[in-house]
């Protein structure tokens, strides 16, 4: 039984690491990261993070393998981390946060179930916190300024290549219209996400 729940918390870790990932080899190649649905991957993470917390209640800390006891300490920070990026992708969804908040009490319920190197993931999790916090702060106030709308979307003759014309409304500051060209084929697709080449930007003007 510890061996199976020692799994099952490793997989959600890894499952929690997924869209960070994402968001950081797409920032490291310059690359855009998307979710198909953020909602819906938000909400399967949040039953994932219920199944777990629950699946705890039948696996006593002295019963848990040491692969789940280690993941103990990772998951309340990299639900942090996972939480925030969803936020972001989602343009502070409520249903996300709602989402996020119920991944973050099941982290900290086998935190303290389990109380493996408490200290140390409660320290990850404030020094994470207070960064993201303030990033979240901006993102939240700064991010809803401004809207971009496709207008037209025009394909190459062989569909490699896609021309994106994007009204950009800045509310009081103005606005702008600029084309972006897209890789079609390019990246890594995995269906419901995918990481892309950062689009090519040919036009930007009044």
């Amino acid at each position: 039984m510890g061996q199976a729940v020692a799994a099952a918390f490793v997989a959600l870790l890894i499952f929690y690491s997924v869209v960070p990932l994402g968001c950081l080899i797409a920032l490291v190649w310059g690359g855009t990261f998307f979710l198909r649905n953020v909602f819906l991957w938000a909400l399967v993470t949040a039953l994932l993070s219920a199944a777990a917390a629950v699946l705890s209640l039948r696996c006593p800390a002295a019963a848990l393998a040491r692969p789940g006891r280690m993941a103990t300490v990772l998951l309340l920070p990299m639900a942090l981390l996972n939480g925030f990026c969803c936020l972001i992708l989602s343009g502070w969804s409520t249903g996300v946060l709602l989402s996020m908040t119920a991944c973050w009490i099941c982290g900290a319920i086998l935190l303290i179930r389990y109380r493996t190197h408490a200290a140390l993931a409660i320290g990850a999790t404030v020094v994470l916190l207070i960064p993201l916090g303030f990033l979240s702060l901006f993102a939240y106030v700064f991010g809803s300024f401004g809207y971009n709308t496709v207008v037209q979307a025009v394909d190459s003759p062989y569909g490699t290549y896609q021309a994106r014309v994007i009204s950009s409304d800045q509310g009081a500051l103005g606005g702008n219209t600029f084309v972006d060209i897209y890789t079609v084929h390019g990246g890594i697709d995995l269906y419901f996400l995918q990481i892309s080449p950062k689009p090519q930007r040919v036009y930007n003007g009044a």
